[in-house]
């Protein structure tokens, strides 16, 4: 499917179910997300959050593979990239690790070259990175 190409993978909702446990567990603290993710114990965080499709695995294979595979992932501080750092290689997955700024577009941190791929959950993203000359495959959880 990917040929040659350097592949991008999303973190959040495409590795780990991150994403929308987060968003639940944000409704049911009662703060706002800034103070939330400020207080957020992100080694435990990750750690209890659930791998998706065997994702870790594809992750080693590719690695294995001697492809050019890279984490693009968003982050909101320092210490989340710490800690998703810290968790693939504990997972023994020691591919390149990309944290871009939550305020940010992955395709300002990274311009893809044509053909360049992202997995990713979010069609934004996905839409931005078309644009910018990559190829951007939407990442919906399912088989289909």
């Amino acid at each position: 499917m990917f040929d040659d190409r350097d592949v991008y993978i999303d973190f959040d909702g495409v590795v780990l179910n991150t994403e929308e446990r987060l968003e639940q567990m944000v409704e049911s603290s009662g703060l706002s997300w800034r103070e939330f993710l400020l207080n957020l114990n992100w080694e435990e965080f990750l750690h209890e959050s659930s791998e998706l499709n065997e994702a870790l695995s594809i992750l080693r294979e590719l690695e294995k593979r001697k492809r050019e595979v890279s984490i693009l992932t968003k982050v909101n501080s320092l210490y989340e990239l710490r800690e998703k750092i810290i968790y693939l290689r504990d997972k023994n997955i020691n591919i390149p690790i990309i944290g871009v700024p939550i305020e940010l577009a992955k395709s300002t941190i990274v311009i893809p070259k044509k053909g360049e791929i992202l997995v990713d959950d979010f069609h934004k993203n996905i839409t931005k990175w078309n644009n910018a000359g990559g190829e951007g495959f939407l990442y919906t959880g399912r088989d289909d």
